[in-house]
């Protein structure tokens, strides 16, 4: 499994409920910020985006892929790094 930044602009309408439906289709995610979720998935950038362009016009899928799963920085809430741990990264 591979490790995405997701963000978009939703589109108007388009709830957070109705995003975070569409993401439920990844192995697990967790929201980072307002519209910015870490996806793991099995899926393509190019999949992911594709199944969000219903909500968004404006959307940035983006694999992570360092190849040393510890070469990680940065500053994000203790939860995702917890989460992170939970998923095998």
């Amino acid at each position: 499994m591979d490790l995405f930044l997701v963000t978009l602009v939703r589109e108007r309408g388009v709830s957070m409920a109705d995003v975070e439906s569409t993401l439920n289709r990844a192995h697990d995610w967790f929201r980072v910020q307002k519209d910015t979720w870490i996806i793991v998935s099995r899926g393509s950038a190019e999949v992911w985006s594709n199944r969000l362009r219903d909500s968004s016009k404006q959307v940035l899928v983006i694999r992570i892929d360092s190849g040393d799963p510890n070469d990680l920085a940065g500053w994000l809430p203790k939860s995702f790094w917890e989460w992170l741990d939970e998923t095998g990264f």
